[in-house]
């Protein structure tokens, strides 16, 4: 499976969500990829030998339901190092959780260049559009998640400045699980924006990305 963030011709990694802490040596770790069954104190529960604060699992605005990721602030380092060691990849409540330290844009390392791919009309692309700033390619596959499995993620980011410009796509394994997503993800109010989704159509003139779910 492919998470990426793809701009013409790079693609950052981890989640712009909620910025590393620097503050006395803590870092803040984000936690994706997490059954719905998982809750808070159950995630407390995970990282208390790592001595961690504030574990947190974003949730739905409107419906109070988890969005599938989460976070946690532990006091160095070496902490941090220990549960991603320990934890990341580990199968939580079915589901195999994905632990990194979260990191802001402007701290993100660059990637190797890597050319564009042919994206070729597929029933399981899915097109998302209007997203919240806020909203990385890894919120793109917890949402997802749900209802099958993501072959692949990716947000559309401005190659000069590297910022999302609020659409992306994402692949499911199977044309049944895709338009479950359209079914069920369409419309819905997602960190205070109403998303777009559809099935993405192939637009081989350009122009037709944000507009239609072209790509």
């Amino acid at each position: 499976m492919s998470t990426e963030a793809y701009d013409d011709s790079e693609s950052p990694a981890e989640s712009e969500e909620s910025p590393a802490e620097t503050n006395g040596g803590e870092v803040k770790l984000y936690i994706g990829n997490l059954s719905w069954d998982m809750d808070e104190q159950s995630l407390q529960d995970l990282f208390v030998q790592y001595e961690a604060t504030d574990c947190v699992i974003v949730t739905d605005r409107n419906t109070g339901r988890s969005r599938g990721f989460g976070f946690a602030t532990v006091p160095s380092q070496e902490m941090a190092d220990s549960a991603i060691a320990a934890l990341n990849e580990s199968e939580q409540f079915g589901r195999q959780m994905r632990v990194v330290v979260s990191l802001p844009p402007e701290e993100r390392p660059p990637r190797e260049f890597r050319p564009r791919r042919n994206w070729d009309a597929d029933g399981r692309k899915v097109y998302f559009g209007n997203l919240s700033w806020g909203m990385d390619h890894l919120d793109l596959q917890d949402l997802c998640a749900e209802f099958g499995n993501v072959d692949e993620s990716r947000l559309i980011t401005d190659r000069e400045t590297g910022r999302s410009r609020g659409f992306g796509f994402v692949t499911m394994s199977s044309e049944k699980e895709a338009e479950d997503v359209v079914a069920q993800l369409n419309g819905q109010d997602v960190d205070g924006r109403v998303l777009r989704v559809n099935i993405a159509t192939s637009n081989k003139g350009g122009g037709g990305g944000s507009g239609g779910g072209g790509y």
